[in-house]
């Protein structure tokens, strides 16, 4: 499962390149997902150049496929990424039992910082692959190849081009042109300014007159609910009378 994204381009490169998996056939399989994130643009770029890399000579050959969800129609910001790829997944493996493995992106940074809440969403993520494969008899499980770094290893893992051609930010801005470029405020790119520094090196800044949406602050956060619950008090008493 290929999002473009640097933990992804990690996995791939691995499973590329590592003896340990010269013995499989690879299948990378895209989901551009579309919600209110508005990333889907940005990590289809991400997923072309990257492929265009991999398709070099200095790869073994791997087949592509893709496929698209387009959920920006609902009124909850989004489904949870685990979920929905595990719901693909379990399809793709239930419709070819030659697939025995699903690589997924998980890192050692994920497991320090996810807690108890990428425990639950994890367990509900197998839930829902178990629920599909297990009818199928497909014998195909989940793997990890990067389980065993952190996101800065895996960024000093990658040459350079494929680290530039990778991507990361949840909320992206996009220019006139339709390119691509980092909020440098959410949390993967809090995360990325981390593995920057780390690597001595400077994150992407956005290009003069490109700027983010502001942030809506928490004091104007708490009037609007105290506006909206006076409007409602007001209507019910309304009704009441």
């Amino acid at each position: 499962m290929y999002s473009g994204g640097v933990d992804s381009v990690g996995v791939l490169y691995r499973l590329l390149t590592d003896d340990a998996y010269a013995a499989f056939a690879i299948r990378v399989h895209h989901m551009q997902l579309i919600n209110r994130e508005k990333r889907a643009a940005a990590e289809k770029q991400a997923v072309n150049q990257t492929l265009k890399l991999f398709a070099g000579k200095k790869f073994r050959p791997f087949t592509f496929t893709h496929c698209l969800h387009d959920y920006s129609f609902m009124k909850r910001d989004m489904i949870w990424d685990m979920d929905i790829a595990n719901f693909m997944a379990a399809n793709i493996c239930a419709g070819d039992r030659d697939i025995v493995h699903v690589a997924r992106g998980r890192t050692r940074t994920d497991l320090k910082t996810g807690g108890e809440m990428l425990l639950k969403r994890s367990e509900r993520a197998m839930n829902i692959f178990n629920a599909i494969i297990e009818p199928s008899k497909s014998e195909a499980t989940i793997i990890y190849p990067v389980i065993d770094l952190d996101k800065t290893e895996i960024w000093q893992m990658l040459p350079k081009p494929f680290r530039e051609a990778s991507w990361y930010c949840r909320t992206p801005i996009y220019d006139k042109a339709g390119k691509a470029y980092p909020c440098n405020r959410c949390v993967t790119c809090r995360e990325m300014r981390e593995v920057y520094e780390a690597c001595g090196e400077k994150p992407p800044v956005l290009p003069k007159g490109l700027v983010p949406t502001p942030k809506e602050g928490i004091r104007a956060v708490v009037k609007r609910v105290q506006t909206s619950r006076a409007t409602f008090t007001k209507k019910a008493a309304m009704k009441k009378a």
